[in-house]
């Protein structure tokens, strides 16, 4: 199973796409960056990789949380 990382995470720009790469029926790729009556994608993101980098130790910790504070800069 590919994990959030792996199937969404723009290596080039940062945040999270709406789609997973590879996906032939999509046209162009989208990131939400704007927080409506919805949450997007990467604030969701954001505030689940906080939550679990607060769970855990050592150097997943500590990549959880700079992955949030990178999105939350993104955002």
């Amino acid at each position: 199973m590919l994990s959030q990382d792996e199937q969404f995470w723009d290596k080039e720009g940062g945040g999270y796409y709406s789609t997973p790469e590879g996906d032939s029926s999509i046209l162009f790729r989208m990131k939400e960056d704007y927080d409506g009556a919805e949450p997007s994608g990467n604030s969701v993101a954001a505030v689940n990789l906080l939550r679990l980098s607060s769970l855990l130790s050592g150097d997943r910790s500590e990549y959880f949380h700079h992955t949030a504070e990178h999105l939350l800069v993104l955002l």
